[in-house]
């Protein structure tokens, strides 16, 4: 099973981070828990809700973060 960070999708072995935005604490999870509007993560595999941060605290380089994750996970 996934790592707390992680996710796997159904069927499949294969463990892929959390994208940015998006956490999970628990192991062995088929997909991420979303940060509540108006906070982000500054990383990807985020392991808990304390790491979702202001989107104002994230600042620009959140944003540009949070910008390349949408482009490359559509």
């Amino acid at each position: 099973p996934c790592l707390p960070g992680y996710y796997s999708e159904a069927n499949s072995v294969e463990c892929q981070l959390c994208n940015i935005g998006y956490y999970q604490e628990k192991y062995g999870k088929h997909e991420c828990n979303k940060c509540e509007t108006g906070t982000t993560t500054e990383t990807m595999g985020a392991k808990n809700k304390e790491e979702c941060v202001s989107t104002d605290k994230a600042g620009i380089l959140g944003n540009i973060r949070q910008g390349l994750a949408a482009l490359f996970t559509g």
